[in-house]
């Protein structure tokens, strides 16, 4: 029988079919920051198991910021970065992590071997550094694939990749003729930075980032009114086994996302620095769940490029999309990568389009949200980021359910759990999240997910919203009744191991989720069919116990059998597990929470409509219409009772 405890943390790679182990252990990656995004992104990285990983960085510890929770609580006054890869390699013994305390040089990106270098700072002059020193290695010979430049605020985030190619320099573009070049790769202390980086003055330096910034308004100005192309249509989901996906019908969505129209999103010029530059973040605080999200999909681009899947390898010519996306030579086709930036807003109703709809306020503090109480069901892979950017965002009381307890398997993902094996999920993740905020209290409980178990934990607590982080549709349809039952809002996040959904129910507003995706259907059909592989796997254990004394014993009772069908032929054959679709779902699951909990800050909920990520499409990320209400398929007794509340 299979150990009680898996301890192997790269056990639910090696379940991915065309997982390279090797070859992600000999990845190079070069991390240029320390903040909030720098956080998260080392997190992924240690969970994916990126084998060799520099931080570049001269910022001193000099305050506790919960943002940045791996380091947050460690003692002031000594380099974030050394601080990010202690933690690092606490998270991941097997990583080979350099920190080094300085501005960014190029002797210190680790020129010889970088394949990845990330700036993933909000400032500008970083930036425009990293670029031209990914053009120099490339000049040279060097391995350079992807210069990534990611920023981000409270309430937006962005992310460019640019690849260098031979003799072919943005540097030498017209649209940067006013942007001061780079001389020097010295390391100059905080003093003097700009005045040794760039021969001119502030002042100069200031004029220049200015003048950048309107030359790219003009440009988006200009793109917007002659060249944008409408988003087009990719019809349903499909092209996935799990029926967490399935549809009801093809004609009937894509008769439902033809009607759903969106905003155009601004399109970038590739070939300006402008674009990488980000100068809109340069006076902003780096926030928490817009981190999370543009981290995660910062690492998912550096995963396809050097282990892409199948889906992922365009073989024919390229379809006239809204969003253009570039190629890269693969081994049968050419690899998708983004050729636009990607822009995340939570002030947007479109959620990917840096476009602001509603001017807001951004000064609104963690307070805000002391006084709220969220349930929490379910401490896995999408529950470990939900709840941790609960606690980082301020929430007063977290109700979390989660009867399981910590695998070694569980730590590329739940890095909250690393080193506490064998332990309850919910007990440690109480303590975790009570030093990562000591403001935020965590309740937590033990028990199997059933309506009277929510009526009994949650029913008298007046909860504010639920956050449904399972990984079943009973549980769902249950959390889904309560939450009806309650008129509670209540944000639901599902996935496979390279896609991912996030969908709402707002009562008064909205259908229920069993409505808007038919919660209770998909549990029928699952029950059905984990029946029907429970009978197989009892026959094939029933026929080994007739030569096993000691199976046969084991499997005596129908507890025993239970178990053993399980461990043998359920856990072994699960699907594989990667931290980005656990961290991305969980983390834009903590985004919509914010729209539900402070609307006046941020954009409203997202109302019959739900987000989807897939790894393998040209949008990536998008807002789409949910599908047509189930109650217009489903017999009258399967119906709800959400209609009656809807305005």
């Amino acid at each position: 029988m299979a150990d009680e405890h898996d301890t192997d943390p790269n056990d639910r790679h090696q379940e991915l079919e065309g997982w390279d182990e090797l070859k992600v252990k000999n990845t190079n990656l070069t991390i240029v920051g320390s903040g909030p995004l720098a956080n998260y992104l080392g997190t992924y990285v240690a969970g994916l198991g990126f084998g060799k990983v520099r931080i570049v960085s001269n910022e001193i510890m000099d305050t506790s910021n919960v943002h940045e929770f791996l380091i947050s609580s460690k003692p002031l006054g000594n380099p974030k970065s050394d601080y990010l890869k202690e933690e690092l390699q606490r998270l991941n013994p097997e990583l080979s992590v350099v920190s080094k305390n300085v501005y960014v040089d190029k002797q210190d990106v680790g020129q010889n071997t970088v394949e990845f270098l990330v700036d993933v700072t909000n400032n500008p002059d970083s930036k425009m550094r990293c670029i031209q020193i990914a053009e120099e290695l490339k000049q040279e010979g060097k391995n350079i694939q992807y210069f990534m430049s990611a920023s981000s605020s409270k309430t937006k985030a962005s992310l460019a990749i640019y690849k260098p190619e031979t003799n072919v320099s943005i540097l030498n573009t017209s649209t940067i003729h006013d942007i001061p070049q780079i001389d020097t790769f010295s390391s100059p202390n905080t003093d003097s930075l700009i005045e040794s980086m760039i021969a001119g003055s502030k002042k100069d330096v200031s004029n220049a980032l200015k003048q950048s910034s309107e030359l790219l308004e003009d440009m988006v100005s200009k793109t917007s009114s002659s060249s944008t192309t409408p988003r087009q249509n990719h019809g349903p989901l499909t092209g996935i086994d799990d029926d967490l996906w399935a549809q009801p019908s093809t004609t009937e969505n894509e008769e439902v996302f033809m009607q759903f129209k969106t905003k155009e999103r601004k399109k970038y010029d590739m070939q300006s620095p402008v674009t990488y530059l980000m100068e809109e973040y340069a006076d902003e605080g780096q926030g928490s769940v817009t981190s999370g999200v543009i981290a995660a999909m910062i690492i998912d681009e550096i995963r396809k490029a050097v282990i892409p899947r199948e889906s992922e390898i365009e073989k024919d010519k390229q379809e006239d999309i809204y969003i253009k996306f570039g190629t890269e030579q693969g081994s049968n086709g050419t690899i998708k990568i983004l050729d636009n930036r990607l822009d995340y807003n939570l002030q947007s109703n479109e959620r990917f389009s840096f476009d602001d709809d509603i001017p807001r306020p951004t000064s609104f503090t963690r307070d805000e949200l002391k006084d709220k109480k969220i349930g929490v069901i379910g401490l896995g892979g999408i529950g470990t980021y939900a709840v941790l950017n609960l606690a980082i965002m301020g929430v007063g009381e977290i109700y979390a359910i989660e009867p399981d307890e910590i695998e070694g398997s569980n730590y590329n993902r739940q890095f909250l759990y690393v080193g506490h094996n064998g332990k309850n999920k919910a007990d440690v993740m109480k303590k975790q999240l009570e030093i990562i905020n000591p403001q935020t209290t965590v309740y937590p409980s033990v028990e199997w997910v059933k309506e009277d178990t929510l009526d009994r934990l949650f029913g008298d607590k007046n909860i504010d919203l639920l956050l449904g982080c399972v990984d079943n549709w009973e549980a769902r349809v249950h959390i889904n009744n309560f939450a009806v039952k309650h008129n509670i809002p209540y944000i639901d996040g599902s996935l496979d191991p390279f896609h991912g959904r996030v969908e709402s129910y707002t009562p008064g507003e909205t259908s229920c989720l069993n409505c808007q995706s038919n919660y209770f259907g998909k549990m029928q059909e699952a029950k059905a069919k984990e029946e029907e592989k429970f009978q197989e796997g009892a026959d094939i254990l029933h026929k080994q116990a007739e030569t096993n004394p000691k199976l046969r014993k084991y499997i005596s009772t129908p507890k025993g059998l239970a178990k053993a069908v399980r461990e043998e032929y359920v856990c072994r054959n699960r699907s594989g597990s990667i931290v980005v679709s656990n961290a991305l779902v969980g983390t834009m699951m903590a985004a919509e929470a914010l729209t539900h909990l402070m609307p006046s800050q941020y954009s409203n909920p997202l109302h019959n409509k739900l987000i989807s990520y897939k790894s393998d499409k040209n949008t990536r990320l998008d807002v789409r219409k949910a599908g047509n209400c189930a109650c217009d398929r489903v017999e009258e007794a399967q119906r709800c009772d959400c209609h009656n509340y809807k305005k």
